[in-house]
């Protein structure tokens, strides 16, 4: 549906979801919640955006998305949100483009470090 694709944009829909995935926010939107509750709305908003972004993968790069969902994953080391994050990266390197952007934001070491800790657990 075009018209709700350009909703998406206009409205900054996947801008919103990020600020809850990245590490890097200071925004109170973010902050107020305790860690159980961010962690179950980062989980939620990590499955909205691996259902969207192929609807609007130049607007997830033009937010800087995969540099966010690799930074998450190299922040989080739980099992759900590492799941979560990878499935969303996981539909991103369904483009060429992202691909190279993902190998240069240095993925594979953080998937290294994923699978050396899943090792050692």
């Amino acid at each position: 549906d075009p018209e709700g694709i350009e909703l998406i944009i206009q409205c900054q829909f996947m801008a919103a979801l990020l600020i809850y995935v990245d590490p890097a926010q200071s925004n109170l939107a973010v902050h107020r919640w305790q860690q159980p509750q961010l962690k179950e709305i980062q989980l939620h908003a990590l499955s909205v955006i691996t259902n969207i972004l192929s609807l609007v993968p130049e607007h997830f790069q033009a937010q800087n998305g995969n540099n966010i969902l690799i930074e998450f994953l190299s922040i989080y080391s739980d099992y759900d949100r590492r799941k979560s994050g990878l499935a969303a990266l996981e539909s991103a390197s369904a483009y060429a483009s992202f691909k190279v952007e993902i190998a240069e934001y240095g993925i594979f070491d953080i998937l290294f470090d994923i699978i050396q800790n899943d090792k050692e657990n």
